[in-house]
């Protein structure tokens, strides 16, 4: 375990080493790979939307309960 800690002891004080050497002009950061995102998809606004619209229509309905629980029938509305 010593030797894991003192591994990454080394390797953090190198690091911070080079990142105090860029500013300096002795390192040059290292180059990494662009990421590119995809395009943005355009919904319609009818998809906007539909969310609210449902959250209305679940509202107003009314479930039927049919099963039987211990002898007991009934009815939920959301």
């Amino acid at each position: 375990m010593a030797t894991f800690v003192t591994t990454i002891k080394q390797i953090s004080a190198e690091y911070v080493q080079q990142l105090a050497d860029i500013p300096r002009g002795l390192a040059q950061r290292t180059t990494r790979e662009t990421i590119e995102l995809p395009d943005p998809v355009d919904l319609p606004a009818e998809l906007e939307n539909s969310s609210d619209d449902e959250l209305t229509c679940e509202k107003e309905t009314t479930v039927s309960n049919t099963s039987n629980v211990a002898g007991k029938t009934g009815s939920v509305t959301l």
